[in-house]
């Protein structure tokens, strides 16, 4: 499996999200699969208030300096499984 990690914490904001899930178990299962398949560095699971659509759990990874990074660290985290989309942090 590809190795995939983010830039180091601390970045100017730009960020992937990996996933969204209706509930906290299928987020942490999904985060399992990633890490097993190569994902390391900052990656969490944040909770989104989304109103009437209830909560949903975002794996996102953070750290990136420019959006062409999280590009490039969405394409390896695809073929991990990801979803991964640009995300603001």
């Amino acid at each position: 499996a590809p190795k995939v990690d983010p830039a180091p914490a601390g970045g100017t904001g730009f960020a992937a999200q990996l996933g969204s899930f209706k509930d906290k178990a299928s987020a942490d299962t999904a985060l399992a699969r990633f890490r097993a398949s190569g994902l390391s560095g900052p990656v969490s699971i944040v909770a989104a208030d989304l109103g009437a659509k209830g909560t949903w759990y975002r794996i996102r990874a953070t750290g990136f300096e420019s959006r062409s990074e999280v590009e490039i660290f969405c394409g390896k985290a695809r073929t991990a499984g990801a979803q991964c989309i640009p995300a603001s942090r």
